[in-house]
């Protein structure tokens, strides 16, 4: 049951941009946004947001949009993230489409639209163990095919797309999603290769494995996915520059101290562009297990990462479970629902 579970839950990735402000990094600054009323509206509802009271952070966030006449990233943002925390898909899909209007170019409005997509697919509460539904995969496929056409360089799309079409039971049309996915694809790169095993089975689709990889670790060592089989897996994508990544530092050791004797494995992979900040954040907050600077992109397009922190749990059969997006989720229940039960200690 335990690993039906976890197939089932790998069904709904989810791939909401949250990284350290992510309205500023990607959309230029509007006058709708610095308006005083949209400002203070912005902060009341991140503070709801910080103490998990979703539903006022939503409904915050949208008076703010409505004060903005739709034209603020920042309440969109916010919105969206709102919303499929709380797995309210029709609301995720409306704030990214909204926001994906914003984009100030064709490769924003791509990233935007598998947003959407994703926000789609994302299961109603209390049934994260259900299929999405034919209406749900239709509308991922269709905003997903949107983000191909706005950049074909967009592998993620490609993912989404593919998975819409096999929920819908279209396996040929998948096969065929993920082998234009490879030709797109730099020959020889992650995203070549993921899409090769994509084409090859699309199943994997909805029902992902680890996918293999060799990497360098801080202290030189070589470390493989072969290693990690028959381990329970947690892998950590951060940044020492995204405050979100540093607010769970001490979280993360405490899963990595509490349960490195029962059969987890905690991998960082870090995608710093300065490896002096790099080792110096290692060494000043003493983070003791594997740690992987991403320097050429090779892991985060294997495991199709586009925001961060993004955390992805792996049971010891290599099945993909979790993937989450976002920090102060509780990292804890989820992985005590996939580390084998006789590793479990007590609480």
């Amino acid at each position: 049951m335990r690993i039906l579970s976890c197939v089932a839950s790998a069904l709904f990735f989810t791939a909401a941009l949250v990284s350290t402000s992510p309205a500023e990094d990607l959309f230029p600054p509007t006058s709708a946004c610095s308006d005083a009323k949209v400002t203070a509206l912005n902060a009341q509802a991140a503070q709801f947001a910080e103490r998990r009271q979703l539903d006022s952070a939503a409904d915050t966030y949208a008076k703010a949009d409505k004060q903005a006449k739709g034209q603020c990233s920042r309440s969109l943002f916010g919105e969206y993230d709102s919303a499929l925390k709380m797995q309210q898909a029709k609301l995720a899909v409306t704030a990214a489409t909204k926001l994906a209007a914003l984009s100030p170019d064709d490769a924003t409005r791509s990233m935007i639209e598998v947003m959407a997509a994703n926000g789609a697919l994302t299961p109603k509460q209390g049934e994260e163990k259900s299929r999405a539904s034919k209406e749900q995969a239709e509308e991922a496929y269709r905003l997903a095919k949107g983000a191909i056409q706005h950049d074909k360089t967009n592998f993620a799309a490609y993912d989404v797309e593919g998975r819409a079409a096999m929920l819908l039971g279209n396996g040929g049309e998948a096969r065929e999603i993920f082998a234009m996915m490879e030709r797109n694809a730099p020959a020889g790169s992650a995203a070549a290769m993921r899409a090769h095993r994509l084409a090859s089975n699309p199943d994997r689709a909805i029902n992902p494995t680890m996918p293999s990889f060799s990497a360098t670790t801080l202290s030189g060592e070589k470390l493989t996915s072969d290693e990690l089989a028959g381990k329970t897996v947690l892998l950590d994508f951060w940044a020492t520059w995204c405050p979100a990544c540093v607010e769970d530092t001490d979280y993360l050791k405490m899963l990595a101290n509490r349960y490195k004797d029962h059969g987890l494995a905690v991998v960082s992979v870090s995608v710093d562009s300065s490896e002096m900040k790099w080792k110096n954040y290692i060494e000043e907050n003493r983070m003791r297990w594997p740690q992987v600077l991403d320097n050429d992109k090779h892991m985060r397009e294997l495991f199709n990462i586009g925001a961060f922190p993004t955390y992805v749990l792996v049971d010891e059969n290599t099945n993909i479970c979790e993937r989450i997006v976002g920090s102060r989720e509780d990292l804890q229940a989820k992985l005590l629902k996939i580390l084998p039960p006789a590793s479990t200690p007590a609480k």
